[in-house]
């Protein structure tokens, strides 16, 4: 069925709705399955619509709070917008076949999976593409997933707010045309992007309480495209931040009020568009990023057990300096630094000495004002 809407009546004692599927089936829009009649169970066999009309914007499927399971066993494409949601009963659903999602149009929603509050597991083992965006949230006992084959999403992927959800990985995903976010998943322990080499927008992973470890050590670049950034920040067991082969990010960096991680290094990282923040990480001992040459700007401050840092082959600023109230700080690396075009500023930093901060500064050519008060005098 192509540009077909198909709608299931609403009744009382329906156990299965069986469409008429042989073979490949190609959906040329959309396919809903959200609360609203009552309903046990949807299949896919060789039989007639229960009703159809042309010419209308795509299909959706209408079920109720007794839907337990679905299959769309020989569904390959939908042009669309796929949308699972707000199913109470939902614990099984079945598309092994299906290939893309909304590589139609990117200005749709895509995969769409949430408020299913009994799904414990979901799979789409031979998804490969989604060209426009992924959402997965609020399916309270969602363990697990997994989308084996999935290398492509062309705008978003978002997962948040899934609290039994114990990992978030995407073992063949390649790229991310706009941004990938989590936020608030409360059992997630491992987020991992073995395969992923570019996100055009942005990356944030922020206020995962039980984040153990982050990785994407392919991955070569983030949000030259579009703004938004790399944003690590609020996970207080994060101990593990990897992306051995991050070259370029297109606008800020912040990796923030992350209590247990103790030391970090972008080792390939060679460009910051815009700023880097490293703050308010309480047990952070030192971090590196030796081969970046140039940032629009760079602020750490309040990280109180930072004992030291590198950033030996960097030049030149193109904003501010900020280094200010770590507590234990006794020196840092800037041995190419030449150039802050804004304001350089290190302040109240009580174990770094003040000549430290002095040589630094006069090494530099500063476009904007110098402050050096509140650290260590000079014996």
């Amino acid at each position: 069925s192509t540009g077909t809407r198909t709608t299931l009546p609403n009744g009382n004692g329906v156990t299965a709705y069986n469409f008429g599927l042989g073979g490949r089936w190609v959906q040329g829009r959309s396919w809903g399955i959200f609360a609203d009649a009552h309903m046990n169970s949807v299949e896919s066999s060789s039989a007639t619509p229960a009703s159809s009309s042309e010419g209308t914007s795509g299909t959706v499927t209408r079920t109720n709070s007794e839907l337990t399971d679905f299959a769309l066993s020989n569904l390959v494409t939908i042009g669309r917008t796929l949308q699972i949601h707000n199913n109470p009963l939902l614990v099984k659903m079945k598309m092994e076949k299906l290939e893309s999602i909304a590589m139609d149009s990117a200005d749709c929603d895509g995969l769409n999976f949430y408020g299913n509050k009994a799904i414990e597991y979901f799979e789409l083992p031979a998804l490969k593409e989604v060209g426009s965006y992924i959402y997965i949230y609020q399916n309270d006992l969602l363990a697990e997933f997994s989308l084996p084959a999935l290398e492509t999403v062309g705008e978003g992927l978002q997962i948040y707010e899934s609290p039994a959800l114990t990992a978030i990985l995407f073992p063949a995903l390649k790229t991310i045309g706009f941004g990938f976010w989590a936020w608030t998943n409360d059992s997630v322990e491992t987020i991992d992007f073995p395969e992923l080499t570019r996100v055009g927008g942005g990356i944030g992973i922020e206020t995962q309480t039980k984040l153990i470890s982050f990785k994407a050590n392919k991955l070569e670049s983030i949000a030259l495209d579009q703004g938004c950034g790399f944003y690590f920040d609020d996970n207080p067991l994060a101990t593990t931040l990897e992306m051995n082969a991050l070259t370029e990010v297109g606008e800020d960096f912040y990796v923030y009020n992350n209590e247990a991680l103790t030391y970090f290094e972008m080792p390939a990282l060679e460009t910051v568009e815009n700023s880097i923040y490293i703050y308010g990480n309480i047990l952070l001992d030192s971090f590196d990023f030796p081969t970046l040459t140039i940032t629009g700007g760079l602020s750490v401050y309040g990280n109180e057990a930072l004992n030291k840092f590198k950033m030996a082959l960097l030049e030149g600023i193109k904003g501010d300096l900020l280094i200010n109230k770590n507590v234990i700080l006794t020196g840092f690396d800037f041995a190419a630094l030449a150039n802050v075009s804004g304001n350089f500023t290190i302040t109240d930093n009580v174990e770094l000495s003040t000549e430290i901060a002095q040589d630094l500064a006069d090494q530099t050519t500063i476009g904007g004002t110098t402050t050096i008060s509140g650290n260590k005098p000079t014996p």
